[in-house]
């Protein structure tokens, strides 16, 4: 009985963290790992969907040109999101 209730208390913690959008997302999973890991599964994706993103980002940055509407300050700003999420990703250029 002592177990239950502490998985009962622990689901309820976890459902008592996350924003409204986010409650929504893990009000369906049935214990607390399923409600840890969602988050993660939802925000970052799974690892298809990681090396997807970091093919996509890499050819972002293999093929980064100057917009001719934007200046040099956009340009800087949008080269500066890639090479960041490319990090993010765990992937790194050196100079």
């Amino acid at each position: 009985m002592k177990k239950i209730e502490g998985r009962f208390n622990s689901m309820h913690t976890l459902f008592c963290v996350p924003s409204l959008d986010e409650y929504s997302r893990v009000s369906s999973c049935s214990n607390a790992k399923e409600i840890c890991n969602k988050p993660e599964v939802i925000h970052e994706g799974t690892s298809k969907v990681k090396k997807s993103k970091v093919r996509i980002l890499t050819l972002n940055y293999e093929t980064f040109k100057m917009k001719p509407e934007e200046d040099t300050k956009a340009m800087s700003d949008r080269f500066t999101i890639i090479i960041n999420r490319l990090k993010s990703y765990g992937k790194t250029y050196s100079d």
